[in-house]
């Protein structure tokens, strides 16, 4: 997936034309990257839990919720919806997955909780640090 990935990426910002939420194409790198980062950190996660049944099931749920940001875009672009809404259908997973948690467990679980803090940082990384001049430098020597 992330051999798959860099190549796409790669693909992608080779066409000038390529943007997401119009961005140039150095900011626009960052969403699949966050997407690759998060899916990978919850995989090898899942894979380490393997052997605790509670950890493992959310953390294989949150590898797909998080993956699961183009998909929504497409959604949202499809239906005219406005951008902001990618990440409000996004958290609405997130806040399910809390609410039973709290039902069965009468606490949040920390992958649950981890994986909200990832999907955070992914937010701030699109919206904060793609806008660097050194993310720009980054990706050009990355994925030129």
């Amino acid at each position: 997936m992330v051999i798959l990935g860099y190549s796409m990426i790669r693909a992608a910002y080779a066409k000038p034309e390529f943007s997401i939420a119009g961005n140039g194409p150095a900011a626009s790198v960052m969403y699949p990257i966050t997407n690759l980062v998060s899916l990978s950190i919850a995989f090898v996660l899942r894979y380490i839990t393997r052997g605790n049944g509670i950890a493992h099931k959310r953390l294989m749920l949150i590898a797909g919720i998080l993956i699961l940001y183009p998909a929504v875009a497409r959604l949202v672009e499809a239906l005219g919806a406005p951008f902001p809404l990618i990440p409000i259908i996004e958290l609405s997973f997130f806040a399910l997955l809390i609410g039973y948690d709290v039902f069965k467990l009468n606490r949040p679980h920390w992958a649950t909780l981890l994986g909200l803090v990832l999907f955070f940082l992914a937010t701030a990384a699109k919206l904060v640090l793609a806008q660097l001049e050194s993310w720009a430098g980054f990706v050009a020597f990355a994925f030129a």
